[in-house]
């Protein structure tokens, strides 16, 4: 059995085809969340597993509070 595969600069590569566990855990736990009316709005950042992305915006938003979220989400994302 092959080990993980990495980028050089040390990302996972996951795999382009099949379940990723964590993104149905994370999105299921959301989904609960927003059904018990804790959330009411999301920005979704998504990609595919073709490597494509896409995004959506949903529900009700206050924009500065989703903005300064979504900077922050920027910022660790280029650093990770």
């Amino acid at each position: 059995m092959m080990g993980e595969v990495v980028y050089k600069d040390g990302d996972r590569i996951l795999s382009e085809r099949g379940q990723n566990q964590d993104c149905i855990e994370c999105l299921e736990g959301l989904l609960e969340k927003a059904k018990g009316g804790e959330i009411c709005g999301v920005a979704v950042a998504i990609q595919y597993s073709d490597r494509s992305t896409g995004e959506t915006v949903a529900g009700f938003i206050w924009n500065r509070c989703v903005v300064g979220s979504l900077a922050f989400l920027t910022k660790r994302l280029t650093q990770e």
